[in-house]
């Protein structure tokens, strides 16, 4: 099965060009910031997958003009032979890179335009490779950082350290992202009108955006949403305001979604553009930068909105502390416990983290399913990652970030169990039938699931389960050594919740079976050093699986099956707003 997973080298100035390299600033001197920001943005709405212009005639023979024929035919000679020495596909363009030269257009060009058109491709070429370059040697962090790694464990530190800055802007998928992004705005909504805590918060959050309800605030930002997965072609995508009723509205609607006119943009993890992804340019016309934080600001991005407006709130009407309530009563008793109940509910036994904890049980697992001898185990974690972290680069701040939200915290000398240890305890429980709740099966017959679910698909990343599940086998080691009997206990396997809502209508129909899946992803993800493989490439093929996250083995496995539809939950959740 074809993973749709590889790891491509990015095309770099020194691999194409013999001398020094000028500056970026001093390639792009002369180009006008207007003309820069539409080459921006048309890089940017290059689809991600399958785009045409991955193939390195088609891309060059689109950029350059007949003018500088020689040189592309001489740029695509060098990379067919790279590919060739390296066994690797070359990537020319990227959206790191991308949204970086969008970030320093918008800040340093002006209207100069004095280059021809032929001088402009050869400078923008040759400083579009030069940020590769740079970027390409920040890795060089990752790779120093996981040299003193076990074997074992060296490619899914690397891969874990290099992706973890860029991964959610270079994996994704469009369509799955606007349809959970939705899913979970809607979910999210009816979750702070239900509140009485959160009708003050909900309230002043819509008056930031002149909007009288939620449905209203959905029914503008969507459209949004929809012309991006609906674009048809590659390039950048304009949005047209019509002069009708609505004309006002929707014109300061959209102006609280614009970067304004030479305000600083460039800032750590594109936090300004994927708070802004549009820019005006004309009274009626804005552009968009980049599509999936379009995407996003459904409902990513409410999230820090929310907590801003929560900020400002009186002492009376304000959360105490709004990340632990949004985690907690959203993300976990809301979000999880729905989307789980309403998969799995009436069919299996089944207890949410509230229910077990009304029988008696402390430090419960945050939803319990069993289907005759089998057991899923869920521990639900919304995190958020330092973004220093996340761009440094360095495997050792982000293996320590990771430990501290998933396997264990020290503070003041007192250990606090994350999500690996809490999973670990309650599966002793369960092979000691100590569940309060639930006892009724064979302890030797029991087969346990433990997965960890995550809120946010940044953090599907190369190589994290790899080493998440290292830490959770030494604590299972230890339980065994300590007598407890573990052969039923499976590898422990990261699922963020776009993925269960997703699949949800394969996941209930049983076309795609739980355990089933889970089996043959650590299957497809382990490699046998003792297997005989056919020659080198197989062997690195395989080596390349070990990294893969669940999530994109779950989609190509799913397509590969057939099992990929609109999701029934986006008809009950999304469509109705339209009605």
């Amino acid at each position: 099965m074809n993973t749709g997973f590889s790891l491509k080298l990015i095309l770099e100035y020194r691999e194409i060009f013999d001398d020094k390299p000028l500056s970026v600033s001093e390639y792009l001197k002369g180009i006008s910031r207007e003309k820069m920001l539409t080459v921006g943005a048309h890089f940017l709405g290059f689809n991600n997958k399958n785009s045409r212009f991955n193939d390195h005639k088609e891309f060059l023979e689109m950029y350059f003009c007949h003018e500088n024929n020689k040189l592309a035919n001489n740029i695509y000679t060098k990379i067919k032979t790279i590919e060739k020495n390296k066994s690797r596909e070359i990537l020319i363009l990227n959206a790191l890179t991308s949204l970086q030269l969008f970030e320093f257009c918008f800040e340093n060009l002006g209207k100069e335009n004095t280059q021809t058109n032929a001088e402009l491709e050869v400078n923008l070429f040759k400083a579009y490779l030069l940020l590769n370059q740079l970027n390409t040697q920040r890795d060089n962090i990752a790779s120093k950082t996981t040299e003193s790694l076990e074997s074992e464990y060296k490619l899914a530190g690397l891969s874990l350290a290099q992706s973890f800055a860029y991964s959610d802007i270079a994996n994704y998928d469009l369509v799955e992202a606007f349809t959970c992004q939705l899913v979970k705005a809607v979910y999210l909504f009816d979750f702070l009108k239900s509140r009485n805590d959160t009708a003050k918060l909900c309230q002043s959050f819509l008056e930031l955006f002149n909007c009288k309800s939620s449905d209203e605030y959905l029914k503008r930002i969507i459209p949004l949403g929809i012309s991006i997965i609906r674009n048809d072609g590659e390039g950048h995508l304009d949005i047209n305001v019509e002069a009708d009723e609505d004309y006002k509205i929707n014109i300061e609607f959209l102006d609280n979604l614009v970067v304004l006119d030479h305000e600083p943009i460039t800032d750590i993890d594109f936090r300004k553009l994927r708070t802004k992804p549009f820019y005006k340019i004309e009274k009626d016309k804005y552009r968009v930068i980049f599509g999936l934080f379009v995407i996003e600001k459904i409902f990513k991005g409410l999230y820090f909105l929310l907590r801003n407006v929560n900020a400002t709130l009186s002492k009376s009407d304000k959360l105490k502390d709004f990340r632990s309530f949004y985690c907690e009563y959203f993300s976990e008793r809301t979000l999880l416990y729905d989307v789980l109940h309403e998969t799995y509910g009436g069919r299996y036994i089944e207890f949410s983290g509230s229910q077990m904890k009304e029988s008696g049980l402390e430090a419960e697992p945050d939803y319990y399913i069993r289907r005759g001898n089998y057991v899923f185990l869920f521990e639900s974690k919304d995190i958020l990652i330092n973004v220093d972290v996340k761009t440094s680069r360095d495997y050792n701040q982000i293996e320590e970030a990771f430990k501290e939200k998933f396997y264990f915290e020290v503070h003041d000398g007192k250990k606090a169990n994350k999500a690996v240890l809490q999973l670990v305890n309650n599966i002793k429980r369960i092979l000691n039938r100590e569940l309060p709740f639930d006892s009724t099966y064979k302890q030797t017959s029991i087969r346990i699931y433990p997965i960890l679910v995550i809120h946010d698909d940044q953090y599907n990343l190369s190589g994290l389960n790899v080493i998440i599940n290292k830490w959770f086998k030494e604590e299972i080691k230890n339980l065994e050594d300590s007598g407890v009997p573990v052969d039923k206990v499976h590898d422990l396997t990261i699922i963020d919740i776009d993925t269960l809502i997703f699949y949800q209508d394969s996941f209930k129909a049983r076309k795609i079976k739980l355990d089933k899946v889970i089996d043959e992803y650590h299957k497809y993800i382990k490699f046998d050093r003792n297997k005989k493989y056919r020659d080198k490439e197989h062997v690195h093929e395989h080596i390349k699986r070990t990294v893969v996250p669940f999530s994109i083995f779950l989609s190509n496995y799913s397509h590969s099956k057939g099992f990929v539809g609109v999701p029934s939950i986006l008809r009950e959740k999304g469509y109705s707003l339209f009605q």
